[in-house]
């Protein structure tokens, strides 16, 4: 998805979960309101129901963008799981800064 698409997910999925694959300091410099950090090596069955209440909740990683590749790999791992609506913004705050998207600490 692209950073309009997140926004038009969130204003349209208001139980959506963002979870934020990157690094801790990465996470606590600024990331997308609503966002549980993650990493994408704690990504499993376990950590993601505790996160998302039901496979078929809609749920959105990020991270750093097309270099970084935290938030595809938990993104696949997640399908593998047998999450249905699970939603990737490659682009992630790379592109979210670039766009003046809000931020929070």
């Amino acid at each position: 998805v692209t950073g309009q698409q997140v926004i038009d997910l969130v204003t349209k999925n208001p139980d959506l979960v963002i979870l934020d694959n990157r690094q801790p300091a990465d996470f606590d410099a600024g990331h997308i309101e609503g966002a549980v950090r993650l990493l994408d090596t704690d990504t499993n069955a376990e950590t993601l129901a505790k996160h998302v209440k039901s496979k078929d909740a809609a749920v959105l990683f990020y991270c750093n963008g097309l270099k970084c590749g935290r938030a595809a790999k938990a993104a696949e791992v997640a399908v593998k799981l047998g999450y249905a609506k699970v939603h990737y913004y490659a682009l992630g705050m790379e592109e979210w800064r670039k766009l003046g998207l809000p931020t929070v600490r």
